[in-house]
C-alpha cells in the first residue's frame, strides 16, 4: 500500500489464522488503512475513466487516434493496481 509504516493484516494472525485479543485493535487500523488506501486508487481510477470519455466524446470518429494516450494510462493504471490480471 502506499502507507508509510503499513502493516498488512495478515501479520497479525497466528498460525491458525486466530486474532490474538492484544492485536485486535492493531488488526482493526491495518484493515481501515488498506480500505482508504484502496477507495483512493478506485478514486483514481474514476478519475481516469472520466478523462478517457471525455476524451471519446470530444474526438468523436478520430478517438482511436487521438485518445490513445488516456486509454493507455487508464490500462496501466487499472494493471498496476490488480484492477485485473
Amino acid at each position: 500500500m502506499s502507507s508509510e509504516n503499513f502493516v498488512h493484516p495478515s501479520t497479525y494472525r497466528d498460525a491458525d489464522g486466530n486474532i490474538a485479543p492484544e492485536n485486535r485493535e492493531a488488526w482493526m487500523k491495518s484493515m481501515e488503512q488498506m480500505s482508504k488506501d484502496r477507495f483512493v486508487e478506485i478514486e483514481g481510477l474514476e478519475v481516469l475513466r472520466q478523462k478517457v470519455s471525455d476524451c471519446f466524446k470530444r474526438e468523436g470518429v478520430n478517438h482511436e487516434d487521438n485518445c490513445k494516450a488516456d486509454v493507455e494510462a487508464y490500462i496501466n493504471y487499472m494493471k498496476e493496481k490488480h484492477f485485473f490480471k
